[in-house]
């Protein structure tokens, strides 16, 4: 799979509860041509039928739409060392739910247990969408939805009708979905990501570290734009950093000079070059190897460890996820101020002064999102006496600066795009070495 899905990726590595919701899926979707009598039951008695297309899900609830770029590149890992399968539609099944049940295609499997492998990856990989699994007792059954009906003798005696006019729908799996619908909209597919391209067969099972982060896409996800540190903001003990002067890049500091190329492009004419603030951060990363292989070719970083210590701190990058106009107003809808025209009025004010809360810290005992700690931040700084803007333009330029957050690429999805890039490669052996296409 080309790492196309890697472009503006940047997951953070803080300690922030990973995000699931109702309007995004990853699921198996029949092709378009076999829809026809899945579609025809569906539209009488299926309630879902104008939001949902005929599907398996593997993953629901699932990430936001606005984080499906690095879910992608994460997922690619895990699904493209799964060998493809075949699915048959031939049997009714029903689920019971008391006073419902639900009346679904039970999919036949060759080879058997495929569909339950596909989950485990993909369960290993987002551990924290596994409600399917938990709703089916600690078991994952794979089914595609066709009727709900009131009773089981009404759903049992449409079954009956159903199968002898039943022809088997055979599909070939090839890949999985990622889809999602916003407001009332249907589902549209956003990702597909092929199953069986990688080489190696080795199954790939993510930490609980890499678990418990939380997904940011800028320029996606956010309406406002971010900026990617410099080296020299970073600290100097960074390998290097570039910046760009019209389209040629040149070394911030005297030695080694950037040897680089003036447009970067992918070794592979067929693979896209990451745009915005992770296409920066790469452009610095292949700036500073392609110096390292013709100055000190002997002290590129050998080993995947290695590797990611050299460049951590250019993969730095600043979000915004609220903006001070944003703050301003959720803390005057919380009666810590309140704004009168251009002017405004502090409520509520602190005693004496006290120290910001650090982003790390979290005084409410539970995994906070970006926006939470960032609201505990501005919280903090408006009842502090000392600070008393008049105008509210003031206010929000004061809050708009304390909204920034400064988090760091995911090693595996770094890895993943350098290789997706052709920059270099992780070889399967005990040190996990790096072969460069420099």
């Amino acid at each position: 799979i080309a790492l196309v899905a890697c472009q503006s990726v940047c997951l953070s590595r803080t300690n922030m509860l990973p995000n699931k919701v109702v309007t995004s899926a990853c699921c198996l979707i029949p092709p378009d041509d076999l829809w026809g009598p899945i579609q025809e039951i569906r539209q009488k008695f299926d309630k879902s039928f104008q939001r949902w297309p005929p599907h398996v899900n593997l993953l629901y609830p699932f990430v936001p739409e606005r984080d499906f770029v690095v879910a992608k590149a994460k997922a690619e890992l895990v699904v493209s060392k799964l060998p493809s399968f075949r699915i048959t539609l031939s049997k009714f099944s029903i689920f019971e739910h008391g006073k419902s049940c639900t009346v679904f295609l039970d999919p036949i499997v060759e080879p058997t247990g495929a569909i339950e492998s596909t989950y485990e990856a993909l369960e290993s990989a987002f551990p924290f969408c596994s409600d399917l699994k938990e709703r089916g007792n600690g078991r994952f059954h794979g089914h595609l939805t066709v009727a709900q009906f009131k009773d089981t003798k009404t759903a049992k005696a449409m079954i009956s009708t159903w199968s002898k006019a039943w022809r088997p729908v055979i599909w070939d799996v090839t890949s999985v979905c990622f889809i999602a619908r916003r407001g009332e909209s249907a589902f549209s597919v956003k990702h597909t990501l092929a199953l069986g391209t990688s080489k190696d067969a080795d199954d790939i099972r993510f930490s609980k570290d890499d678990a418990d982060s939380r997904f940011y896409v800028p320029g996606q996800a956010m309406e406002h734009e971010l900026r990617v540190e410099t080296v020299e903001e970073i600290g100097s003990d960074a390998p290097v950093s570039v910046e760009k002067s019209d389209s040629t890049e040149v070394a911030r500091r005297d030695e080694p000079k950037l040897i680089s190329r003036a447009i970067p492009s992918s070794r592979n004419p067929s693979i896209a070059w990451p745009d915005g603030e992770v296409g920066t951060a790469l452009t610095r990363i292949d700036a500073w190897l392609t110096t390292m292989a013709v100055q000190h070719r002997d002290k590129l970083p050998k080993t995947r460890t290695k590797l990611l210590a050299a460049i951590k701190k250019l993969c730095i990058v600043r979000q915004k996820p609220l903006t001070g106009q944003l703050v301003c107003l959720r803390l005057a809808e919380e009666k810590l101020i309140a704004i009168h025209g251009d002017s405004v009025e502090y409520l509520q004010k602190d005693s004496d002064s006290k120290p910001l809360p650090k982003f790390e810290d979290n005084p409410y005992g539970w995994r906070m999102t970006a926006e939470e700690k960032i609201l505990a931040r501005c919280r903090a700084w408006v009842r502090n006496p000392s600070n008393v803007p008049k105008s509210k333009d003031t206010l929000e330029r004061s809050l708009d600066q304390l909204s920034e957050l400064k988090t760091g690429l995911d090693d595996a999805v770094v890895v993943a795009m350098l290789a997706g890039l052709d920059i270099c490669h992780i070889l399967d052996d005990r040190e996990e070495t790096v072969q460069y296409n420099l």
